[in-house]
């Protein structure tokens, strides 16, 4: 009899072993399990924003091609809350009003930036935190670019763009007064004292003072 009660009793010390082991067994398979997925994500969440950052730099680079090709296609676009995106046409880049889709390997991300005017500050000529129009800067602009990710997290990061390459344009008359930026051929100017533009067309004559 005794001996059966201590079998018995070893037979169930070694289920409680053994149902243990399997519990901790589990527990350490499940915390692996979590890990992995944890781990697994956090490498996904990465990767997408990696793709994120290369839509967002093409877009900065579709900026600076069409603005260097003629800086009015920049400078002209309306601000400072219209949604633009850069598109191709005839191999080159035009910059058009909207969002845009961009899908890479399956995922959509979309895009699309806005611009702001910027001021310098007149001694220091750095850029001012806050626009003031009185110190408006026409050969600098602020890009804004927001990139959605398949996850709706946004990316968003802004560049100044700046026009360092000017183009010599035909003056065909003196007949107004304009700001910003001239478009070629131009008929404005900036401002005049004692000048007469209108005795004759096209050219520059001193007033009486």
């Amino acid at each position: 009899m005794n001996r059966l009660m201590k079998r018995n009793g070893e037979r169930g010390q070694l289920l409680l072993e053994v149902l243990f082991a399997t519990t901790v067994a589990a527990l350490v398979i499940g915390i692996g399990a979590q890990i992995a997925n944890v781990s697994l994500r956090g490498t996904k969440s990465s990767g997408d924003r990696n793709k994120a950052i290369s839509v967002s730099t093409e877009v900065f680079d579709a900026v600076r091609a069409a603005s260097t090709e003629k800086w009015q296609n920049l400078y002209n676009l309306t601000k400072p809350a219209t949604h633009y995106n850069p598109t191709q046409s005839s191999g080159k880049w035009v910059l058009s009003a909207g969002d845009g889709n961009v899908t890479i390997d399956g995922a959509n991300y979309t895009r699309f930036f806005t611009v702001n005017n910027v001021s310098r500050d007149p001694v220091t000529r750095d850029v001012e935190s806050v626009y003031n129009a009185g110190h408006d800067d026409p050969s600098t602009q602020l890009v804004t670019v927001t990139v959605t990710l398949p996850s709706g997290d946004t990316l968003v990061s802004s560049e100044l763009e700046t026009r360092w390459r000017n183009k010599a344009c035909k003056q065909t008359a003196w007949s107004s007064v304009g700001a910003g930026p001239a478009s070629c051929p131009s008929s404005s100017f900036g401002s005049s004292t004692s000048i007469d533009t209108t005795t004759v067309p096209g050219s520059l004559k001193l007033s009486p003072q």
